[in-house]
């Protein structure tokens, strides 16, 4: 609810047209219609693992995030499972970081 309150927000500053274009992908994302929607998802779960990479793991170390609870997390996005490559670039990351001794 948070979410599409803070779209509607954002898109009311667009032209008509645009306002018009945004929601309708916000939409496909959000009811996950198309293949590229369920892509962007993917993208979206896979975005932290990627950001704490390269921040050198601060998130995981500032909320003392462990292999386990990030593996779980990952196996749990059936979106990035359901794509070889982002699966295993979610799995790389990960193995990344325990060996960086970020996560334990």
């Amino acid at each position: 609810a948070r979410e599409q309150a803070a779209a509607a927000k954002l898109f009311a500053i667009l032209p008509d047209d645009k306002r018009e274009e945004f929601t309708a992908l916000w939409q496909e994302f959000e009811e996950k219609r198309t293949q590229e929607a369920l892509y962007a998802r993917a993208m979206d779960k896979l975005h932290p693992l990627i950001q704490n990479s390269v921040s050198s793991g601060t998130d995981y170390m500032d909320c003392n995030a462990t292999y386990k609870s990030e593996m779980a997390l990952l196996k749990k996005n059936v979106l990035c499972l359901a794509n070889p490559l982002l699966s295993a670039m979610g799995i790389h990351l990960l193995e990344e970081a325990r060996a960086k001794k970020w996560i334990q």
